[in-house]
């Protein structure tokens, strides 16, 4: 492997790494703030950079969660889809494409189901494992190996 695709690789990782501890920290202190709007009894403190969320209403708390998960999953697609342009033949970035509409667009409908119908829970389940799943480098995981199967496959 040429040092500058290994250079690639590792400079993406840790792109994806800190994004994914962002995105995580950022959902478990909108978490600790909704219970404290609860009056549950936690100890914690908010990191300095997301004190704007000790000033949140419930509903503040709400739409933040669903801006960030917007957030998240269209920085996971840019990184994925910049990863693959540059890594491979810029063929597969429509797999790039497909993968993350695809898997957004079921979510939604799971979303959309459990909006519909609250009692119907497993949907929302449905709908946020979905959501994780492209707010991280899951797709990329999955569209590596499919990729290099279909260059074996096309050379054979």
């Amino acid at each position: 492997m040429k040092p500058r695709k290994v250079i690639r690789i590792i400079l993406f990782a840790i792109g994806f790494f800190a994004i994914g501890y962002l995105r995580e920290s950022i959902f478990v202190n909108i978490a600790y703030s909704e219970w404290a709007l609860q009056d549950v009894d936690n100890h914690f403190e908010i990191p300095e950079y997301l004190n704007f969320l000790k000033s949140q209403t419930a509903e503040g708390l709400f739409l933040l969660r669903w801006a960030f998960t917007l957030t998240f999953i269209l920085v996971n697609f840019a990184l994925t889809y910049w990863f693959v342009r540059l890594t491979y033949n810029r063929k597969f970035q429509k797999w790039v494409i497909l993968c993350f509409l695809i898997i957004f667009l079921i979510s939604a409908l799971f979303y959309g189901l459990y909006y519909l119908n609250p009692n119907f829970e497993t949907s929302y389940t449905i709908a946020r494992q979905l959501a994780g799943m492209i707010q991280s480098p899951f797709a990329l995981i999955v569209i590596i190996p499919l990729i290099e199967l279909n260059k074996k496959l096309q050379s054979t």
